[in-house]
């Protein structure tokens, strides 16, 4: 099983305890991926950004406490200006890799391998899954009551909980794996 290392909290989704712990406890694959290659595919993945400046200017600005207001600022002319792969490099080198460098060392100790990627797009993400997969085969995964999600062994309340629904005082709504 293959999963991309998130936090235990993505938006008001909540990952279930056990498969946080398996996710943190499992050997590692680091990607690495030119920020060319990357800023291409974000601003393919996340066209609803290009399509509204201003939302995303918006979003830019609640992020001057962490990247200070000079970077802000910088990020909203080169949004204005339409340098769309030179505003998203510049925020995955000056905000976004430094943030995930650090929860990784922190999540994620056992990481040890990297596999260079030369294309986020289908072909290539396919060959990577070829590649992991051809690396791994016939390793063994853990089972049992300290790893449910991947067991098979899931409880209805290690399912993914989305706190999302119609604003934060909606009631929860689970989804299943």
């Amino acid at each position: 099983m293959w999963v991309e290392a998130e936090s235990s909290k993505i938006g008001e989704v909540h990952i279930p305890n056990d498969l946080w712990r398996a996710m943190k406890a499992a050997d590692g694959v680091e990607l690495q991926v030119t920020t060319a290659e990357r800023a291409a595919y974000l601003l393919r993945t996340y066209r609803h950004f290009v399509d509204d400046p201003e939302r995303l200017k918006g979003l830019v600005l609640r992020l001057k406490y962490r990247v200070g207001e000079k970077v802000a600022n910088d990020w909203c002319e080169l949004i204005d200006g339409g340098r769309w792969a030179e505003f998203v490099a510049d925020v995955l080198e000056r905000h976004y890799d430094p943030a995930y460098r650090h929860s990784r060392e922190r999540d994620f100790p056992k990481v040890g391998d990297t596999l260079e990627v030369q294309s986020l797009g289908d072909d290539g993400l396919r060959q990577v899954a070829e590649e992991l997969v051809a690396e791994r085969e016939g390793v063994a995964l853990p089972v049992g009551e300290n790893f449910p999600a991947i067991s098979g062994d899931c409880r209805p309340e290690d399912e993914l909980i989305d706190r999302r629904a119609e604003g934060p005082h909606a009631p929860v709504k689970q989804h299943g794996g």
